[in-house]
């Protein structure tokens, strides 16, 4: 896990800070330079995202497509599974 990896959309990012912390989720939308939205599928779905402060997150070097259809929030589940969500 590092934290210099490019902020964009479809990074997954653990949470450092917060109720959340130690979760892992999706970023579904960057809104500046210091937060971002990000999702679960769970708790955090994608009609219902989290505002989060980058600082607050640890970059994972991996990234899932966030682009399609068939984009939902079982998807990001299983998407998220292996890491422990």
């Amino acid at each position: 896990m590092d934290s210099t990896f490019l902020l964009e959309r479809g990074r997954l990012a653990r949470a450092l800070a917060g109720r959340d912390k130690g979760e892992v989720f999706v970023i579904t939308e960057i809104l500046s330079k210091d937060y971002v939205l990000i999702a679960d599928g769970k708790r955090r779905s994608l009609r219902n995202p989290k505002k989060k402060k980058i600082k607050h997150l640890s970059l994972y070097k991996d990234k899932i497509i966030l682009d399609g259809d068939n984009l939902t929030d079982s998807y990001i589940r299983k998407m998220l599974k292996p890491y422990g969500n």
